[in-house]
């Protein structure tokens, strides 16, 4: 059988992934982001149990003051994106990414550097969600998104034999 390695490959010649991969991939990660977060929300519960002690029975759990409650939102986003810096830095792919034979890049087919991929994890939840940087794709002459194209990044398509 013909088995195409990393070596044999030119990223930089990669297709652009399609709106229907990346969009079936978002929806394995958040799969993947929930599991994460019922951790985070694990540990934080345990944080306030042991400095704020049980609650009375029949009582629920105060909620936290706004300055707590920001820390942990902060917290959690830095878990979640942490998450995807590990998976882009090692291999440009999160688990959802490989399953789906999509990888993240620079345009020259190297790995996204740190600044790109943090900076990707602040722009790429607002341009989902408004649906316009997804979308954007769809019109792009490169087929990249709005984060992508701000970002100087891009998500292509892998051959089926490298994975």
């Amino acid at each position: 059988m013909n088995q195409t390695t990393e070596n044999q490959i030119d990223f930089s010649a990669l297709p652009a992934a399609g709106l229907g991969r990346r969009i079936a991939s978002i929806v394995y990660d958040l799969l993947l982001l929930a599991a994460i977060s019922l951790g985070y929300a694990l540990v934080i519960f345990v944080i306030r149990m042991v400095t704020e002690g049980a609650p009375e029975q029949g009582q629920m759990m105060a909620s936290p003051n706004p300055s707590v409650q920001f820390v942990i939102m902060v917290g959690w986003w830095f878990t979640l994106a942490s998450y995807f810096n590990w998976c882009w830095k090692k291999r440009g792919q999160t688990l959802a990414m490989k399953t789906w034979r999509l990888r993240l890049q620079q345009s020259d087919g190297s790995l996204a550097t740190a600044k790109q991929r943090w900076n990707r994890c602040l722009i790429a939840p607002v341009s989902i969600v408004s649906v316009v940087g997804l979308l954007w794709c769809l019109f792009d002459k490169e087929g990249l998104s709005l984060h992508d194209r701000i970002n100087g990044t891009r998500v292509v398509l892998l051959p089926k034999k490298i994975n």
